[in-house]
């Protein structure tokens, strides 16, 4: 760990925002998010309950996960302050970094399309400053000390699924249940309203482009894994490369740098999201040989749908880290496996694929914030039964297979529904604890 590193004292602050205005007034325009921001225990000052504020920015982590999942190469450590520096030109906009940084610091500025984001202020460390936020702070909450950190485990890294190692250090409350308000001055004790948790949830309406391009590629590739394209015509052939090329092309819609989209090929190695453009180039193309130029085995072409596949399943691992159960009813591996088993006409692997299925989904709905008995739910569980009835009593391949669609689109929409990147309520009042 770099020796740089934020020291916050949770006996002192008392949430007057110089912080946050200091490093506005040091960085300029921050539109629609700050990138530094007061959190609270007790968001709405709720007599009986503890009080304590923490201010939290970027914590240029030792093992910063914006910088290693960043498809296009946009984040680097620098070599003399160690801090997480962005390089807002090779920004793609796409917003990966944000699913997985624990402490909400990347910034999507949909005004230009790119993540911004705290700069250590690496221009007065150089100079052997504090950071702005850290020098303007009236009561030390917040501090910074250029020396070696000896408690490189931070509360802070204990919050969250992941530990990061941030370079920061935290005082905790001398008092274990912290600061508490008069309640002498109430008579009714008002109820707590819930916090607003919705810039950390995911909607199925804003990330249509995933949706649209996450329903295409499980049929796609399980096209590929039968035999159904061997004896097809020119013009199916063609069609087929059109839809995934479609598909491609409404994920960028998912960008906010629409030209830069090919730096999204650029960290193979880490980054998932480089992972699936990577191996959807090479199951069209693979596709594309075959059809018109080279006989390309098979089994070549069902590596790359299957690896595109999980590439595109593990991307949404980090924005699943509140779900009690890790596998859920529309991953795109199941989706293309039920796909091909109705191609194929196997009813026997239908038939497990649907009982697991239905288990996913059913043990996913009986949570007390589901309602097991909704329309769209009811419609689901059909779509996973009524193919295999279909099946076996030989009706159309077509019918079963607009029967599944619906029920995959309604498993898919809520897929994204479900999702929700670090932050919260779970994450602000677990602030503290040890």
């Amino acid at each position: 760990m770099s020796n740089n590193h934020f020291i916050f004292d949770k006996n002192r602050c008392v949430a007057c925002q110089a912080c946050v205005v200091a490093c506005i007034n040091e960085n300029g325009f921050q539109e629609p998010e700050r990138w530094r921001n007061i959190l609270s225990s007790n968001e709405f000052n709720m007599p009986g309950i503890p009080l304590f504020n923490i201010s939290l920015a970027c914590n240029h982590c030792e093992n910063a996960v914006c910088m290693e999942n960043c498809p296009a190469l946009a984040y680097s450590r620098s070599p003399i302050t160690g801090g997480i520096i962005h390089q807002a030109d090779s920004c793609i906009g796409c917003k990966y970094c944000v699913w997985n940084c624990p402490y909400d610091a990347p910034k999507y500025n949909p005004i230009k399309g790119i993540i911004e984001k705290c700069n250590f202020c690496e221009s007065r460390l150089e100079r052997g400053e504090k950071p702005a936020c850290a020098s303007l702070c009236p009561t030390n909450a917040l501090d910074f000390s250029f020396e070696n950190n000896p408690d490189n485990n931070s509360q802070l890294s204990q919050t969250t699924p992941i530990n990061t190692e941030p370079s920061i250090r935290i005082i905790e409350l001398r008092k274990e249940t912290g600061p508490k308000m008069d309640m002498s001055l109430f008579q009714d004790i008002p109820e707590v309203p819930e916090p607003n948790n919705s810039k950390f949830k995911f909607t199925a309406l804003e990330e249509w482009p995933l949706v649209i391009f996450t329903l295409l590629m499980p049929i796609l590739v399980a096209i590929s894994a039968s035999d159904i394209m061997v004896k097809q015509s020119i013009i199916i052939k063609t069609s087929f490369l059109f839809v995934a090329a479609i598909g491609a092309a409404f994920s960028l819609f998912h960008l906010g740098q629409k030209m830069r989209s090919w730096r999204a090929l650029l960290n193979i190695r880490k980054s998932w999201l480089s992972r699936e453009i990577f191996f959807f180039t090479l199951f069209f193309t693979s596709n594309f040989l075959s059809f018109f130029i080279l006989d390309i085995n098979q089994w070549v072409i069902i590596s790359f749908g299957t690896l595109l596949l999980i590439s595109i399943d593990m991307l949404y691992k980090p924005v699943q880290w509140k779900w009690k159960r890790k596998q859920h009813s529309a991953s795109v591996i199941l989706m293309a496996l039920t796909y091909n088993t109705l191609f194929n006409q196997w009813p026997w692997f239908l038939l497990i694929l649907s009982i697991y299925r239905l288990f996913l989904y059913v043990s996913r709905n009986t949570y007390p914030e589901h309602n097991i008995l909704n329309t769209s739910n009811v419609i689901r569980l059909l779509s996973l039964i009524t193919p295999l009835l279909l099946m076996y009593f030989d009706f159309s391949i077509w019918l079963s297979l607009s029967v599944l669609t619906i029920g995959e689109i309604i498993d898919r929409i809520s897929f994204y529904n479900e999702l929700e990147r670090f932050g919260g309520k779970q994450k602000n009042t677990n602030f503290g604890k040890t």
